[in-house]
């Protein structure tokens, strides 16, 4: 892509109304996440990532991507869990010729010079594959006391040093051939990519009480954060074709992302009336791997129907062995700084997190066209669908403690580090890990939806065409886990069954042979994920806070209304404008509790309306002068007015502000491109700038003011030069402005994060 994007959620941040938020989660018309949903290859897959209801997209490098299709009007042969739109990836079809493509890329940061930390790790970590150095000890399961000489069972390295960064290249590898034999064709398909990025960020935080009704700080944090993010992926991708009518094609795609983060924090801790100073030491693994069989078959005579089907098997994990965290408090007497200690316990705790999800889509339509007056040609489609989903979710967590009943004897030891502690305290009466699991750490879901759908496009005039159709979706979800804070092994389960008719009607008017004009109708749903169903704490680390389900929460309903005009004045040119709203039946907020230490939960609201307009435009600027003729400019613009309705919000929610915008909702969302393209020097130069509206990221309780994600303006460079037919250089130069990222909880900031300057060259060929 001209704007240099390596992966699917780069290069999506540019289109109508979207917007990419951390680097990977899209939003579509400024909506959250909630209202957009991914299909691969047309097949639904699971998230690896259990705070985000979403596939992260920058899983997948551009590199095994065919094409990516946004829509923003439903229909109903797709999925009808629908908001914002659908994104819709496009794995690599298969070659009819021999072909061969790598390129070698590498990222600097500019983050002020400053050291990369990190810790003693294992031998594969430069591969993102703990090779069971961080793994949990044999033999260990909830409920166990490790005390004694078994203590040193654990991987007991807590040591942070800081190194200058070690870049290493990241590396991309297509392969692909076609054979033909009659009215045979066969072709394969493979993949590698390999990427490793370094990168230090500072995080602050702030906690806050009210004060005669306004928010008075209480905590503060600065954290500063080093990050290595370790992608290793690949495809593999068969394709068999008859007489060009029957297409068979498999493939399996293999996606992971680890990140290792090292973080030192220090701040003021009111309870404690002192300086805090935590040290986190993370890993977490993604992986996501996907098996697709698509077929596709066109018949002769009754009018040449059509019959397409996938079958597919998608697993996702996410792995996080062993987060240690530690926790000092400054000793003022000293001036040194001991371990935290409350009662026998310490700072010091460890977590162990294993999640899987699994998913088996199998769907058949069938097409058939139909003769219609005028000589032209109707068509109807029909099919059917079934979707499975489990996950089995598990957190351990064990906090280290002395065994009696006071800390004095053990006082002298808390100015030591964790193995020295352990080292002086083998003996069995002295040092244990205790479980401190909670009974709702770990939980079971599943989900089944069977749809059934028709569609149907009917050309009334020669310049009109009207399309209608109907989606009924039936699912059943179930969340099992122990009641939260029981003292029993009482299981609680939530249930949520829904039977959905969701309907479409559409026209398209094609008003000339470069201009049309298009309306659609439709209703769709947006269901609750698991996590929001279950009574789970979880601890969603993209924004440091915790997160509790709500077993009661329904789903929402939304009818969605289009209308858009287009002009296409040249195969390069065109201008377009639209108008859409959204209205919605128990929308799902995100709700926060607490101010200080908040936690997020959900809840329903009892409705809100979204009513909008969108532009979009690309126009080469030679009309102005010759000169310019290399030069186009593009862009789009989407602006939303945002309404929720809270008067029959659950009794026990106490929200803060009851007239505002839909939680995660931008007004305004900004897209625009100059693009230099010099034909002769064989050069492209484009620049691009982003911005969104503020939006609310959290709805607050109890008099505290919502917290709102503040606008920043997003400027990148890219440079390619082609050096032959065969080899391509490009300089991409990403976040000119360095804006930070910026949450406010009224006139004062609740968190900030920096967003440093990338530079990237990479080097492309092909043969």
């Amino acid at each position: 892509p001209k704007s240099g994007d390596s992966d699917a959620a780069s290069s999506l941040k540019r289109v109508t109304g979207l917007t990419l938020i951390d680097g990977k989660f899209v939003y579509v018309r400024g909506l959250g996440e909630r209202y957009s949903n991914t299909l691969l290859n047309g097949v639904a897959i699971p998230s690896p990532d259990p705070s985000r209801r979403v596939v992260p997209l920058d899983l997948f490098p551009v590199g095994v991507l065919e094409n990516m299709v946004i829509q923003k009007s439903y229909s109903p042969d797709r999925t009808g869990e629908f908001g914002g739109g659908s994104i819709m990836l496009q794995m690599k079809s298969f070659p009819e010729k021999s072909f061969f493509k790598a390129s070698v890329s590498q990222t600097f940061y500019n983050d002020s010079g400053d050291n990369f930390m990190s810790y003693q790790g294992g031998k594969k970590d430069w591969l993102g594959i703990d090779d069971g150095t961080r793994r949990l000890p044999n033999g260990l399961a909830g409920g166990n006391i490790v005390s004694g000489e078994a203590l040193q069972s654990f991987n007991n390295v807590n040591n942070v040093s800081e190194t200058k960064r070690n870049p290493i290249p990241s590396l991309s590898a297509v392969y692909g051939n076609g054979y033909k034999q009659g009215r045979f064709r066969l072709s394969h398909l493979s993949s590698i990519i390999y990427g490793y990025n370094q990168k230090t960020q500072r995080e602050e935080s702030f906690g806050y009480k009210l004060v005669n009704g306004l928010p008075v700080q209480e905590t503060n944090n600065l954290k500063k954060k080093s990050i290595a993010d370790i992608k290793l992926g690949g495809l593999l991708g068969l394709g068999a074709s008859y007489n060009k009518k029957h297409k068979l094609q498999m493939n399996y795609l293999v996606a992971r992302k680890t990140t290792d983060t090292t973080a030192l924090g220090e701040g003021f801790n009111f309870d404690f009336n002192t300086n805090i100073k935590e040290t986190q030491l993370q890993w977490t693994e993604r992986d996501l791997r996907s098996f697709i069989v698509n077929g596709e078959h066109k018949f002769r005579g009754f009018n040449k129907p059509e019959i397409s089907w996938h079958l597919s098997y998608s697993k996702a994990r996410l792995y996080e062995p062993d987060e240690r965290n530690s926790k000092y408090v400054l000793d003022e007497t000293t001036g040194e700084y001991n371990f935290l200690s409350f009662a026998e316990a310490i700072g010091y705790t460890r977590e162990f997190a294993d999640l899987s999800e699994n998913v088996r889509d199998v769907a058949l339509s069938y097409t058939q066209p139909v003769n219609f007056w005028g000589g032209r040609k109707a068509e109807v489609k029909v099919g059917l669908n079934k979707v499975d989903r489990g996950r089995n979710s598990e957190v351990l967590r064990y906090a280290l403690s002395f065994r009696g009943e006071n800390l004095k004897p053990y006082q002298h030891l808390l100015s030591k580090t964790v193995e020295e502690i352990i080292d002086s305290c083998l003996k069995p009466d002295c040092l244990q890990y205790e479980d401190n699991s909670l009974p709702t750490d770990s939980y079971q879901a599943n989900q089944n939806v069977i749809s059934y759908f028709v569609n149907s496009k009917w050309p009334v005039l020669a310049v009109l065409d009207l399309s209608m159709g109907v989606r009924i979706e039936e699912s059943n979800q179930d969340v099992s886990t122990f009641a939260n804070l029981s003292a029993t092994d009482e299981i609680r389960q939530s249930r949520l069954k829904t039977i959905d008719h969701l309907p479409i009607f559409y026209w398209t008017w094609r008003m000339s042979d470069k201009m049309q004009l298009r309306w659609a109708y439709s209703e769709t749903v947006s269901r609750p994920d698991f996590k929001e169903l279950s009574d789970s704490l979880w601890r969603d680390d993209d924004r440091d806070i915790n997160v509790v389900g709500n077993p009661n929460l329904k789903a929402a309903v939304i009818t969605n209304m289009d209308l858009r005009w287009e002009w296409y004045f040249s195969r390069m040119e065109n201008i377009s404008f639209g108008i859409f709203s959204k209205d919605f039946i128990h929308p799902i907020e995100e709700i926060s509790v607490g101010a200080s230490d908040p936690v997020l939960t959900f809840a329903n609201a009892e409705k809100a309306k979204n009513v909008g307009y969108e532009i979009e435009f690309r126009k080469n600027l030679g009309f102005l002068h010759s000169s310019l003729g290399p030069l186009s400019w593009s862009g789009n613009f989407s602006q939303i007015d945002s309404k929720i309705f809270l008067d029959n919000l659950d009794s026990n929610v106490n929200l803060t502000t009851r007239k505002r915008a839909l939680q995660g909702q931008s007004p305004y969302v900004i897209n625009t491109m100059l693009d230099y393209n010099w034909e002769k020097k064989k050069t492209n130069l484009s620049m691009v700038y982003n911005i969104f509206g503020k939006r609310i990221t959290e709805v607050s309780t109890d008099g505290i003011p919502d917290v709102y994600e503040q606008p920043r303006h997003q400027v990148d460079f890219v440079a390619s030069h082609e050096l032959n037919e065969k080899a391509q250089v490009k300089l991409k130069i990403s976040n000119l402005l360095s804006e930070d990222a910026v949450y406010k909880i009224g006139d004062q900031v609740r968190r900030s994060k920096t967003r440093d300057q990338a530079v990237g060259l990479s080097l492309s060929m092909s043969l």
